[in-house]
């Protein structure tokens, strides 16, 4: 192993542990006369040895690696259904390692593994068909976490299909909403807004008003977007009316709608109704998402405090630079650059803009492409008096930023 490893064909990962070039490890595998399956049981007991798998959601970085080296294992042992209950209850779906730990490569990882050639169409027939449709849907929000709007939709669009043929009506709301989301961000407003309507129907169908309410604010915020104000108050309203008490998401929406209508204190008061919630679930993403709209409205109103937005735009980086979460990365470009002109900083207000449409663009965030450059038209102006989020009665201009965006 010395020699080998001097010849630069293997790599020390650990004591006693190696890594080897692809051949190399071929060639060992060639020597032994049991299956593969059989290597990966022995490897499996290894690993089993030092985990306690039905002990609670792993948080340490190494604890991680032993879970997924444990459920590739199995998986390549052929237990397929053991493999996905590692990855559902050991490791707690994207519930925990997508909204609570923010490991949005590891978790894609490790869905894209069930599924022969990489592709969500052809996901392991050998576990029952609602474990498929979960692993496809998890694939989808780890791939538009990361950028991949495209592959989300595909990802959402063949859960859809899979839920059908099951006849489960909530889980397919809940499908052709996350389809809507990310065809938002994607800039097709249009189409976003349809899927919300079927969302929406879908959900009334099923008697499940929970569902109605989150597909009703969506498709709100999407009329916002459109540059449809009035109809976008009467359908928050709607979802209000089903019993709904906003909250993450769809509190957001409604808070950057008051906002852009001048409404501060009303959308202060929606954020800040969310935050314990949102710590007392982990769900550091989502707190992420609502200190942008914060670091915004501290510089609306009459009194804009650049400080202070900085402070909530130090808190969402926090969380992507552990994550890379696209759409939060976006949102911190267009917070950086408001501040940056409201403190008449121009250069650094186009390098943030510039940064922010570089992603945008390539990956696809049609919806963050016109506000970025509304923003550099801002900067190249001289600076605003005010913009989305900025300060009171500038939402209007936002409003029309939007239409824009719903053109385009």
């Amino acid at each position: 192993m010395a020699r080998l490893e001097r010849l630069g064909l293997v790599a020390r990962a650990a004591p006693r542990r190696y890594t080897a070039h692809p051949f190399v490890a071929e060639y060992f595998r060639s020597l032994l006369a049991g299956p593969p399956a059989a290597i990966h049981e022995v490897e499996r007991e290894h690993l089993i040895a030092r985990l306690d798998v039905h002990g609670p959601g792993p948080h340490a970085e190494a604890r991680l690696d032993t879970y997924e080296a444990l459920l590739m294992h199995t998986l390549r042992a052929g237990r397929t259904g053991e493999a996905a209950s590692i990855y559902f209850r050991s490791l707690g779906g994207f519930s925990h390692l997508g909204l609570q730990l923010g490991a949005m490569s590891r978790g894609a990882r490790i869905v894209r593994a069930f599924a022969e050639g990489g592709d969500p169409a052809r996901m392991a027939i050998a576990l029952e068909s609602g474990r498929r449709a979960r692993l496809v849907y998890d694939w989808g929000l780890y791939a538009g976490a990361l950028g991949d709007l495209a592959q989300a939709s595909r990802c959402y669009r063949i859960h859809g299909a899979l839920v059908r043929e099951a006849g489960n009506l909530e889980g397919l709301t809940t499908s052709l909403r996350a389809l809507a989301y990310t065809e938002r961000l994607a800039g097709a407003l249009t189409e976003a807004l349809q899927l919300c309507e079927a969302a929406a129907e879908v959900a009334i169908r099923a008697e499940a008003p929970g569902d109605a309410a989150r597909a009703l604010a969506l498709r709100a915020r999407v009329l916002h977007d459109l540059g449809r104000v009035e109809a976008a108050e009467a359908g928050f309203a709607e979802a209000r009316a089903l019993g709904d008490r906003p909250f993450a998401r769809r509190s957001f929406w409604a808070a950057e709608h008051a906002l852009a209508l001048g409404r501060v204190a009303a959308a202060r008061a929606e954020i800040e109704g969310n935050l314990a919630g949102l710590h007392e679930l982990g769900w550091a993403g989502h707190r992420a998402h609502a200190e942008t709209i914060l670091g915004a409205l501290a510089l609306a109103g009459e009194e804009p405090d650049p400080d202070r937005a900085g402070d909530h735009l130090q808190r969402a980086r926090t969380w992507t630079t552990a994550t890379g979460e696209v759409e939060v990365v976006l949102r911190c470009h267009v917070l950086e650059a408001q501040i940056c002109l409201a403190e008449r900083r121009f250069v650094d207000a186009e390098r943030a803009i510039r940064s922010g449409l570089v992603l945008a663009e390539t990956c696809g965030f049609g919806l963050f492409v016109i506000d970025l450059r509304i923003g550099a038209d801002a900067g190249a102006g001289g600076g605003p008096r005010g913009g989305r989020g900025g300060r009171a009665g500038a939402g209007r201009r936002a409003g029309a930023t939007e239409l824009c965006v719903g053109v385009g």
